[in-house]
């Protein structure tokens, strides 16, 4: 059958369960919705995809042709630019043209593990929804969890160790571990020990992955490593790698990196495991791109996402959507379009990558047409004045964004900026999904 245009295939593919918030969604860029304890005992271990709200929103898809309106509301806000349009594995057919088999068959590949908040950076577009360090620097105190989520984690763990379960075992499973910074987390290794006996009745290796600042210090790198060796026989694992500048820029985009360390643990990794550059694309990342996917293509020993060589690499891309710090506030003047593509052409090549659509190359043709479609906004401006108050750095190594902001503090209301704070970004992060 041929897909309607609007069927998306994560809210079939895909799960993410998120800890922190008791929520289960389907995509990263959706609502969540919160599970309940009675929701849990009443469907038990399809909780994950067949809440009412899932099941209502498959059936707008499949009977409306209709991207629902509230959970997707930034694929609907963003039209022809939406994330899906790179994201959606079923462009073109499916296996079947049956409603039922499309609602009522398991088609889950992909689970997403969203442990925790904390971590110990704080990148320029994350906030105190995700990170313990931005909690600090707002003023929040970072607190233990109450006794509602930890009982309602660990009915969800035991949940997800059962479903886990159920999940055809000639299927190639991938599962995920976020944050936060999930290296930080015990929970994380709890959850993957209790795993551990299912995985190995999988027909083929499971997928594993961290998604990582590879800020890790000595023994918690030690762990990763070691928690990596000892499941090896039974599962393949990558790191997702969370950079999208290098150097110095690398450092100010994710507020409390240290580089060196950084590198180090990459290079130390790519012996043990798959490297995946996850960028997370945002107003100071595109402009220098370029010169990101050159570094890495110049670091690796093994080939781009070749298996059989080593243990490989690859590149996946994301992007801040609807805050202000969307490349979308980007001039095409700025970002050197056609270095970039000459760089991908040259190191992964159009065509190449076919199991993934080359998500690469459409994420970036998305981008693209994003970029300079957004005035500058006084909400914009008040964001970046705080963010520059942590150094003069940011004007010294984005010398654009030095002018933009000069230009910004002449038409919007000059003087002390508010300040970061528990108010400040329920106020300033106008349209943004998460927090």
């Amino acid at each position: 059958m041929r897909i309607k245009q609007n069927v998306c295939s994560k809210l079939w593919t895909d799960t993410n369960i998120d800890f922190r918030r008791q929520e289960i969604r389907h995509c990263c860029k959706s609502i969540g919705h919160k599970i309940t304890f009675q929701e849990m005992d009443d469907l038990g271990v399809d909780v994950f995809e067949n809440y009412d709200l899932n099941v209502e929103n498959k059936n707008t898809m499949l009977l409306k042709n209709q991207i629902p309106a509230h959970t997707c509301k930034l694929c609907v806000r963003n039209g022809d630019n939406a994330i899906r349009h790179s994201w959606n594995t079923w462009t073109d057919d499916f296996i079947d043209n049956s409603k039922d088999v499309l609602m009522d068959t398991d088609h889950v590949q992909y689970i997403e593990i969203d442990i925790g908040d904390q971590c110990d950076l704080a990148c320029v577009y994350c906030g105190p929804w995700s990170s313990t360090t931005w909690k600090k620097e707002v003023g929040q105190s970072v607190t233990s969890k109450d006794e509602y989520a930890i009982e309602w984690t660990r009915r969800m763990m035991e949940l997800l160790v059962e479903r886990i379960k159920q999940i055809d075992k000639t299927r190639r499973l991938s599962i995920n571990f976020l944050g936060g910074e999930p290296t930080l987390m015990p929970e994380v290794y709890t959850l993957i020990d209790d795993l551990t006996p299912i995985f190995k009745t999988f027909d083929e290796k499971v997928n594993l992955m961290f998604t990582t600042n590879l800020n890790t210090k000595g023994p918690l790198f030690d762990r990763m490593v070691d928690t990596i060796k000892k499941t090896n026989e039974f599962a393949h694992w990558t790191i997702g790698v969370s950079i999208e500048n290098i150097g110095p820029r690398a450092e100010l985009v994710r507020y409390g990196l240290d580089w060196d360390r950084f590198h180090h643990n990459m290079m130390a990794l790519q012996h043990h495991a798959k490297i995946a550059l996850t960028c997370t694309h945002n107003y100071f990342s595109l402009p220098h791109f370029d010169e990101t996917l050159e570094y890495f293509f110049n670091s690796f020993s093994t080939k781009f996402n070749d298996d059989r060589v080593g243990h490989g690499w690859g590149i996946t891309s994301n992007c801040v959507y609807d805050n202000v710090l969307d490349p979308a506030y980007l001039s095409h003047d700025l970002v050197p379009w056609d270095r970039i593509y000459q760089k991908l052409d040259q190191y992964i090549g159009r065509g190449n990558e076919p199991d993934r659509l080359n998500s690469i190359y459409l994420h970036t043709d998305n981008m693209k047409e994003r970029v300079g479609t957004r005035p500058f906004t006084s909400r914009f401006f008040q964001y970046h004045k705080n963010i520059s108050m942590r150094t003069p750095a940011y004007f010294e190594q984005f010398p654009y964004y030095k002018t933009v902001m000069e230009e910004l503090e002449k038409k919007h209301a000059p003087g002390q900026p508010e300040g970061f704070g528990e108010n400040f970004f329920d106020k300033i992060w106008q349209h943004n999904v998460n927090p």
